[in-house]
């Protein structure tokens, strides 16, 4: 799921603000939700150090009692993946925004073209959080975020254990099913058993005979079953 967070003392501009988001969401078939703010509280403050969510910050550049660039400040300290956007009625504090070295991607004026800028935004911010893919989860109180393209396969166990495993040799627990997994990962993830997902691009043979992937880490595991390894070879040859 993605999270936009809006935070601006002028209700006008969050509202505009909520539309000009729905309107882009409208063709992505992707969960999210909007949480608005007029000033800076402790439930903003949860809201950065949840890691669970993606998230998108829409701030104002002058709020009461702070700036949005003392919040950009307060989520760089926990989260260097999410999408800051700031915007202002003052065009000419763009230096200190961008010298802030912040990672603000945008900075944007209310008064110029304001619905048109801010929807070019939103668009490069998806298109950014969709090249960093990761899958969150909890496990044992913690939380993980483990990006896609470290994952090599994910396998439920016979006593019903699901494990994450990745190129560098570690294992994660998993408190869910593989058909839930399979709804959030992507096209490159590819069933091979009924009881293991593997991660296409990171396989660099697949032997039919042995019903062994050996994966470009060096890593050869014994995942197919007789009745999917064709399909899988296959689809592993088209995919390439």
């Amino acid at each position: 799921m993605i999270r936009f967070v809006i935070c601006d003392d002028n209700v006008e501009v969050v509202e505009k603000t909520r539309l000009i988001v729905n309107k882009v969401m409208m063709p992505y078939d992707y969960d999210y939700k909007i949480t608005r703010f007029k000033s800076y509280n402790s439930t903003f403050e949860s809201i950065i150090k949840n890691n669970d969510e993606q998230k998108i910050y829409i701030l104002d550049i002058e709020l009461p009692g702070t700036t949005g660039l003392d919040i950009a400040d307060k989520i760089r300290e926990h989260d260097w993946n999410s999408i800051i956007i700031i915007l202002t009625s003052h065009y000419e504090c763009q230096d200190l925004v961008f010298e802030s070295r912040l990672m603000v991607l945008d900075y944007i004026s209310k008064f110029s073209k304001y619905e048109k800028t801010l929807e070019k935004s939103l668009k490069t911010a998806l298109n950014i959080l969709n090249q960093k893919k990761v899958l969150n989860f909890k496990y044992c109180h913690s939380t993980y975020r483990i990006p896609y393209d470290e994952i090599l396969y994910i396998k439920v166990s016979p006593e019903k254990r699901t494990t994450i495993f990745t190129i560098d040799g570690n294992e994660y627990g998993i408190n869910a099913q593989l058909k839930e997994l399979l709804t959030k990962l992507q096209p490159n993830f590819q069933r091979c058993h009924k009881n293991c997902i593997v991660n296409v691009e990171k396989v660099r043979e697949v032997n039919i005979k042995n019903e062994t992937i050996t994966f470009k880490n060096g890593v050869t595991e014994k995942l197919m079953s007789f009745r999917m390894k064709r399909g899988f070879a296959e689809y592993v040859r088209k995919y390439k």
